[in-house]
């Protein structure tokens, strides 16, 4: 095989291979993302949730109900499910290239594991990327499958998702009360009076310590029950690959019209049940809310997922709107560089070893920085995109998966 074939067959998705509508969609999602993990970055609500109703101004009650509402719970999902269509993509074309899919995937899922837990470690606890390698593995079970094997698998996951997260969540409300008939501080409470102190104040040994002793524990809990469903998620998208119902969207208008319509039907009556359920408007035993919540977010979110995605493709094919949608493909195109530099301005605004404004900046607040840092992410996006062919982690990421070196900048 002579070295240009040998190129060409390497050679990573760019340029006019890249599908604009998703490269939109994700980073409206990664806006999204921002948005949310705004409140953990700022806070202790990763540790313990904080109702609207529980802030005491009228302008932070309004802003946490549409981060609630429209946010929480509905762009890790478009992430998700962006990621299972990636994967149907990625193996599609590199077998196209007569490359090995499960070899340089399975490269693909251990550098990704490396981002995840350096992330993890040592830059911020909410890492997502280590659940996504981990999870990605099992799609391996799949690559062989129909649509409609997929499909079946798709349903069986879901409703097994939301069994386990229902039952989870239960065995922690039941610890929950007898926590309080006992008199004993629950850790996640510990854990949320001691990092403030920790976070703002600490050295970044010092929060180092904190997050591998208090934080880890507790995050990996989480994990087996983010596995199967992620992998829903996932699946999701692979189908949607297998059908190639992402292709020539624009020219499958009436077909996303049809599934933004039915997906709206079904997220509104389950966010409208959440936000009833969240507000104490229908009363709940404690002991089943958490439960009920997180199932209602979880569905929800699914539902959400797809609403945001189809009307991001509908918008897109307005022209008076298109040219207000474009710009976040700027983003999209760097979301593995664009995330990991999220928590990276984050940690130096909120930490000690930083601004120091940890539980000190009002909801709104965090609303307003999300804007301001994802207008720079644009700019820098754009900038760096008119002289280089990928991001930064991008270029690192495909480099180490090929096992070899591809020229970053343009021409």
């Amino acid at each position: 095989m002579n070295s240009n074939k040998e190129d060409t067959m390497t050679t990573p998705v760019k340029g006019k291979e890249r599908i604009v509508e998703l490269d939109v969609i994700r980073g409206f999602a990664l806006f999204g993302v921002l948005l949310v993990n705004m409140t953990l970055f700022k806070s202790t609500d990763f540790y313990v949730s904080k109702a609207p109703g529980d802030f005491i101004s009228p302008i932070d009650q309004g802003f946490a109900w549409l981060i609630q509402i429209l946010a929480s719970g509905n762009f890790y999902t478009i992430f998700s499910f962006l990621f299972g269509l990636g994967f149907y993509i990625f193996m599609n074309r590199t077998r196209e290239k007569g490359l090995s899919v499960k070899k340089l995937f399975i490269k693909r899922l251990l550098f990704l594991l490396g981002f995840g837990l350096l992330h993890l470690l040592f830059i911020w606890s909410g890492d997502i990327l280590h659940r996504y390698s981990i999870t990605g593995f099992f799609l391996f079970f799949f690559m062989r499958s129909s649509s409609e094997q997929i499909m079946k698998w798709t349903k069986r996951l879901l409703a097994f998702s939301l069994v386990a997260i229902f039952l989870v969540f239960l065995v922690q409300g039941l610890d929950y009360e007898v926590i309080e008939e006992d008199l004993v501080i629950d850790a996640q409470e510990e854990m949320a009076e001691e990092a403030p102190v920790v976070y703002r104040e600490g050295s970044y040994l010092a929060i180092l310590e904190f997050r591998f002793i208090r934080e880890l524990p507790f995050i990996s809990l989480n994990l087996l029950l983010a596995i199967p469903t992620l992998l829903t998620l996932f699946l999701m998208g692979f189908y949607v690959g297998e059908k190639e119902y992402y292709k020539d969207l624009s020219k499958r208008l009436r077909d996303v019209r049809q599934v933004f319509y039915r997906s709206l039907v079904i997220a509104l009556p389950l966010k409208a049940l959440y936000a009833a359920v969240l507000g104490g408007f229908i009363p709940v035993p404690m002991v089943i809310r958490f439960s009920l919540l997180e199932v209602l977010d979880y569905a929800s979110g699914i539902a959400m997922c797809f609403v945001y995605m189809t009307g991001v493709v509908l918008l897109m094919n307005k022209k008076g709107v298109m040219s207000l949608l474009y710009p976040f493909h700027y983003v999209g195109k760097m979301a593995l560089t664009n995330y990991l530099a999220q928590s990276l301005v984050a940690i130096m605004i909120f930490y000690g070893f930083g601004l120091g404004l940890f539980g000190s900046v009002r909801l709104w607040w965090g609303v307003l920085l999300t804007v301001l840092i994802f207008a720079a992410q644009i700019f820098t996006s754009k900038l760096w995109l008119a002289y280089y062919q990928f991001g930064p982690m991008e270029w690192i990421w495909r480099n180490l998966t090929y096992g070899k070196r591809f020229p970053l900048r343009k021409g």
